[in-house]
């Protein structure tokens, strides 16, 4: 990967474990050699409630997963990331939005997702990795789609896909250097030596290319992107 700046973004719900799981795989997991995407910098999309887990779970000094992910693999660097990278979708008040529910709240988070996901694919030395296994499902597709419009050739899209019984365990972040045993809820005993993390690379259309300058500039809605992009296809 040649590019300077190498930006790894995900939607992230109530399972912020996303995040280290698909950093692991990215830089990590067997079989990653040369060539492997490891971001300089990490950027969250989620809910305010979201956003409160992953502060905790993620980057709490004493104990957060993150930087005990880094510890343990120092081939993945020092990406940055810190709780100015945990972007919240807000409402038409500005006000966080504490989950996303209504026709009115994926309006915002659609907007939300598109402007960013704009904004970080205008800097031309930058390469974009965009995760969409975390979130509500409304929020990956999103997600997904604003790259379909917004992605250039050095892009990418995937999603993180994690062994049973390890998928969805609260207290799973990535397989640590050291194994652990966890328990599951039905009392079992499972070991992280024996969790397989595997990315899977998506392969999307991409319609950058002729869209509007002020649809590229994100100066528009999310509706009105798809809007526009509509026409330009249409007979």
């Amino acid at each position: 990967m040649t590019h300077p700046r190498r930006i790894l973004l995900a939607v992230t719900g109530l399972s912020p474990q996303i995040l280290t799981e698909t950093l692991y795989a990215l830089g990590v997991a067997p079989g990653v050699g040369q060539g492997a995407f490891v971001p300089t910098e990490i950027h969250l999309i989620t809910t305010a409630q979201g956003a409160d887990i992953a502060r905790t779970s993620l980057l709490h000094p004493d104990g957060g997963a993150f930087n005990a992910l880094l510890a343990d693999y120092p081939q993945l660097g020092r990406p940055t990331f810190d709780a100015r990278h945990i972007h919240v979708i807000e409402g038409t008040d500005k006000q966080p939005l504490a989950d996303i529910r209504t026709p009115e709240e994926n309006a915002h988070a659609a907007d939300s997702i598109t402007a960013l996901v704009s904004e970080l694919t205008r800097d031309d030395a930058a390469a974009l990795h965009v995760s969409i296994a975390g979130g509500r499902k409304t929020m990956g597709f999103y997600l997904g789609y604003a790259f379909s419009l917004f992605a250039r050739p050095q892009d990418e899209l995937s999603h993180v896909l994690v062994s049973s019984p390890f998928e969805g365990h609260p207290e799973f972040f990535y397989p640590p250097a050291q194994p652990r045993r966890l328990t599951t809820r039905d009392g079992q005993h499972i070991d992280t030596a024996d969790a397989r993390i595997t990315l899977a690379r998506i392969p999307v259309v991409r319609l950058r290319h002729g869209q509007p300058q002020a649809l590229l500039q994100g100066q528009a809605s999310y509706g009105d992107t798809v809007a526009a992009i509509q026409d330009s296809l249409a007979p």
